[in-house]
């Protein structure tokens, strides 16, 4: 096998991990336009929730056990939204990985 050919395959199998990825990026992005999504997620599980929590800490009358809790809620909403923001990153970088490798790949057919 050939330098070249080993590129070209190389090339290829980038192309096809990439894919997995770009498409669960897909998926995200129509998720996040879908309308539950953003009333049921967004505002209310990732906004106002957020909130509740944030004034059980405050609260004078939260036990340590509650405000244990909300802390912890607060947690998982950050890691929660830490998880889309780098899928969608990772999405980006894996549709950018495709377009190169396949302008590689025509360029490489073209001089062949």
């Amino acid at each position: 096998m050939s330098m070249d050919e080993q590129y070209i395959d190389q090339l290829k199998n980038e192309i096809e991990a990439s894919r997995a990825t770009a498409k669960l990026g897909e998926h995200l992005e129509r998720l996040l336009k879908n309308a539950d999504f953003i009333e049921v997620i967004q505002k209310d599980f990732c906004t106002n929730n957020a909130l509740r929590c944030v004034a059980l800490l405050k609260a004078d009358s939260a036990s340590e056990q509650v405000r244990k809790a909300a802390i912890e809620q607060l947690e998982g909403i950050s890691h929660f939204q830490e998880y889309l923001r780098a899928l969608m990153l990772l999405s980006t970088g894996a549709r950018n990985t495709i377009t190169e490798a396949n302008n590689t790949l025509d360029e490489l057919r073209g001089e062949a």
